[in-house]
């Protein structure tokens, strides 16, 4: 195949260099001897066909698919236990699966679903662009197909490693205890949340998972959006929300004089920002949010009366005020390591 099977980029525009074609876009990496996959972000190798000599021609029948599959024939006797069913984890299954691993396979995750695209939750899929069975990793039944224990709505409570053993707790609070020859532990990160006040009410959002992404889609709906944070997430979700043209308005706080400072050239940024606007998104520069404010609201209901408490708008540190419905907080994570806290060295 002369494209790379991660988002379709022409190879040919890649770098070679030895035996190894890095794709020009996301770096996905491929043995051009036979498409090996050698490194992500594509979670498969290069399709390879028969080849026939004719002399003075050389044809391709692209019908015939050459397999490339291994034996899993490697440590048949032993258990991994991977923790994390994110991008990390389902790579790492994979990549054992189809580099000749034989052992056992149990992939733990705290999520409802089987592993999904993550990145494309603040891209295609607020964007309305992709529907949510599109953003599975190789599909539903991937696991069953590689001989792999998925366990979802499971979580590792406790990791002994003197005893080779994880105990896994499961949504209902029951546990059991496995032990495994090897545990990989890819947990991956969590949405930071920074002291701001009212950051708890309801209509304050991070996006980290398919349902915050859910949330988000149903909520952001003709109503008034403020999006704390000019990193990839906070770009990223305005520019998804502005596609998917839903909101009443879409409100950028950052701290910065720009977007991506710590990541892109100030050429780019100006770029960004300018094209972001064109697509009507606000900016505001220079500011902190200290506070999120609420509202009370009277809840229609035909036997009684019942006030909550919703977003309101934001206050700045310099004392202005911006109105707003609901709050999306795209201000960086931090690493989910508490599984490994009670574990020596």
């Amino acid at each position: 195949d002369g494209k790379c099977p991660h988002a379709g980029a022409d190879l040919g525009t890649g770098l070679r260099c030895g035996s190894r074609v890095v794709c020009p876009w996301h770096h996905a990496t491929f043995d051009n001897r036979d498409g090996t996959l050698l490194e992500p972000v594509a979670m498969r190798g290069l399709t390879q066909y028969q080849l026939t000599d004719e002399g003075e021609s050389l044809s391709v029948d692209t019908s015939a698919k050459m397999n490339q599959n291994l034996d899993n024939d490697k440590l048949i006797d032993t258990h991994t236990i991977i923790v994390g069913g994110g991008g990390a984890g389902f790579m790492t299954a994979n990549q054992l699966r189809h580099t000749g691993y034989g052992g056992k396979i149990t992939l733990i995750s705290k999520e409802n679903k089987a592993p999904y695209n993550r990145p494309l939750l603040s891209k295609a899929f607020l964007a309305g662009n992709m529907e949510e069975d599109k953003l599975l990793l190789c599909g539903a039944k991937w696991a069953s197909d590689n001989d792999i224990d998925l366990r979802l709505n499971q979580t590792v409570s406790e990791v002994l490693p003197n005893e080779s053993t994880v105990v896994i707790t499961n949504d209902s609070g029951n546990s059991e205890r496995q032990t495994a020859d090897f545990l990989v532990v890819a947990t991956g990160a969590e949405p930071n949340i920074p002291p701001i006040t009212g950051a708890d009410l309801d209509g304050v959002y991070t996006l980290r998972s398919m349902e915050d992404a859910k949330l988000i889609k149903a909520a952001s709906h003709d109503q008034r959006v403020v999006i704390v944070g000019t990193g990839f997430i906070g770009m990223e979700v305005a520019s998804a929300l502005a596609q998917a043209g839903t909101t009443a308005s879409i409100t950028v706080i950052g701290q910065d004089d720009r977007v991506m400072g710590n990541i892109v050239s100030k050429t780019v940024s100006n770029a960004l920002i300018k094209l972001h606007k064109d697509n009507g998104i606000n900016f505001v520069f220079n500011a902190t949010v200290n506070k999120i404010t609420k509202v009370e609201s009277k809840a229609e209901h035909p036997k009684h009366d019942k006030t909550f408490s919703q977003v309101g708008g934001v206050t700045l540190a310099n004392g202005e005020h911006i109105d707003t419905d609901i709050v999306i907080l795209g201000t960086g994570v931090a690493p989910r390591t508490e599984v490994l806290n009670e574990v020596n060295d």
